[in-house]
C-alpha cells in the first residue's frame, strides 16, 4: 500500500465520511459535519462582491488564483475583492490579507449552457506575501486525478438543501475521484459530462461540496519520494444536483486540461490590454 494510501485510508477513518455538504437525498438537515483546521488549506481564497462572500478559489502564486467561470464572467472586478488565508468568515484572524483584482480572465470557450471550459483567472494588483496561512497550491502534472484517489473539497457553502445554512468556520470533506463514464451513465448526468470535466463523490450518497462552494479547490495528495508529500489542484468545485444525492457526483473543472491557457494567459498577461 503506498504513502498516499495509507494516508487517505487514516484520514478517511479519521473523518468518519462526514463533510462541508453532507446533504441527504431529501433535502434534510445535513448529518454530520466536520470543520477544517485553521489555514489547513493556505491556497484556500474568498470571492467577495460588494464584501459579500459569493465564491471560493485557489491561490496558484503570488499574483494569480483560480476560480470558475460562472462565478465571475457577470460580476464587475471593479467590486469584487479577494481574501486570503481566511479561517472564519466573521471574526478577524490577523491573517487575513485582502486584494483587488486587476484584471480577470475568463477562458474563451466557457459554455454558460453546458458549463463547460468552466475555469478563470484572477490577476491581483499587487503581489500578496507568502504567510503560514497563505501559500500556493501546485497545478496538476501528467499524472492528472486518478480514479478511486481521495481527495479534499473545501469551502464555506451551504450545508443543507432546504435552508440558507452557510458556516462561517471553512469546512472539508474527503471524497474520491469518479470515472467520467460512470458519471455520464443514465442514472447520473446523461452524457453531460465532457473531458474537460472530472467527478468526485460518492454513489449511494454522501459527502459533498454544495451551494456556495463554487470555484473552490479540489485538492489532492500528489505521490512523491520526498519527505513531505505535494498538494496539487485537480478540481475546481464548478456544478451538481441535490448536493450528496445519489449518483448525483459532485461535478469540477478538471484543471489539468487548462494547464497550457494558464500558462500562455499569465505569460501574456503583462502584453494584454484587455481582459478575455
Amino acid at each position: 500500500m503506498t504513502i498516499v494510501k495509507k494516508f487517505f485510508m487514516i484520514l478517511m477513518i479519521t473523518l468518519n465520511l462526514i463533510g462541508l455538504g453532507y446533504c441527504i437525498s431529501d433535502g434534510s438537515e445535513f448529518a454530520h459535519s466536520t470543520e477544517a483546521k485553521a489555514h489547513e488549506y493556505p491556497w484556500q481564497i474568498v470571492l467577495l462582491k460588494r464584501n459579500y462572500a459569493v465564491c471560493s478559489g485557489a491561490l496558484i502564486n503570488k499574483m494569480w488564483a483560480l476560480t470558475t467561470a460562472h462565478c465571475i464572467s457577470n460580476i464587475d472586478p471593479s467590486v469584487m475583492t479577494v481574501t486570503l488565508g481566511d479561517y472564519n468568515l466573521v471574526k478577524s484572524e490577523g491573517t487575513e490579507q485582502t486584494v483587488v483584482p486587476d484584471k480577470v480572465y475568463v477562458h474563451p470557450n466557457f459554455n454558460h449552457s453546458t458549463t463547460d471550459s468552466d475555469i478563470a483567472l484572477i490577476k491581483f494588483k499587487e503581489p500578496i506575501t507568502f504567510t503560514l496561512a497563505i501559500k500556493p497550491i501546485a497545478l496538476p502534472s501528467d499524472e492528472q486525478a486518478q480514479v478511486g484517489m481521495y481527495c479534499i473539497v473545501s469551502g464555506w457553502g451551504k450545508r443543507s438543501l432546504v435552508a440558507d445554512d452557510r458556516p462561517d468556520i471553512l469546512r472539508q470533506a474527503v471524497i474520491p475521484i469518479v470515472s467520467n463514464k460512470e458519471c455520464n451513465e443514465p442514472i447520473a448526468y446523461k452524457g453531460e459530462i465532457t473531458k474537460r470535466m472530472l467527478c468526485a463523490g460518492y454513489k449511494y450518497g454522501g459527502p459533498d461540496a454544495c451551494t456556495g462552494d463554487s470555484g473552490g479547490p479540489l485538492s489532492c495528495l500528489r505521490a512523491s519520494r520526498k519527505a513531505k508529500q505535494e498538494w496539487f489542484l485537480a478540481g475546481l468545485v464548478s456544478w451538481g444536483s441535490r448536493c450528496g444525492s445519489p449518483f448525483k457526483f459532485g461535478v469540477y473543472t478538471r484543471v489539468s486540461c487548462f494547464r497550457e491557457w494558464i500558462k500562455d494567459t499569465i505569460d501574456n498577461s503583462a502584453l494584454t490590454d484587455t481582459p478575455l
